[in-house]
């Protein structure tokens, strides 16, 4: 008889995982370079993601023995979490397993004392924008990155407080 199989898990990565996660990001963000959105994370570096690594706290989702998402979670001070590069593997997106990860943060921020959850998406990508609301996010305020061709918005969640 064949073993289920077991249910996706979000765990810290490891300096080893770096190289899929990169691949992974670039795969999840290519669609929109080639909608011809400059995205920073479609064209991150291993000296960058690495950078992130040691300065931030990067987690994996492990679906299916695969590492198929990502977040990176960075305190912004000591009320604020923030998220930074949730993606999901192209291949696993529509399943739920970006919700997965979005309420991993959301239940970090609370474990650790945080009162709120930020992040921010482009603002072309209506539907991204409305699954953020969806998921209990509201617009605070919009800006431009230098290194993007995009206006971002900044969405936050209050997660206690």
């Amino acid at each position: 008889m064949a073993s289920a199989e077991s249910p996706p898990r979000v765990l810290r990565a490891d300096e080893s995982d770096l190289d899929q996660i990169l691949a992974l990001t670039h795969r999840a963000y290519a669609r929109n370079v080639a909608l011809g959105f400059r995205y920073t994370g479609a064209t991150e570096s291993m000296d960058s993601l690495r950078h992130s690594w040691e300065r931030e706290r990067v987690y994996k989702l492990v679906f299916a023995h695969e590492i198929v998402g990502s977040v990176r979670l960075i305190d912004v001070d000591e009320k604020c979490l923030e998220v930074k590069r949730l993606c999901v593997d192209p291949a696993y997106q529509k399943r739920g397993l970006g919700s997965k990860l979005l309420r991993f943060a959301e239940e970090e921020a609370r474990g650790r004392g945080f009162s709120r959850v930020r992040l921010d998406t482009a603002k072309p990508f209506r539907e991204l924008v409305e699954w953020y609301a969806r998921q209990g996010y509201s617009i605070v305020g919009e800006m431009r990155f230098p290194d993007v061709n995009y206006d971002s918005v900044l969405m936050e969640k209050l997660v206690h407080g």
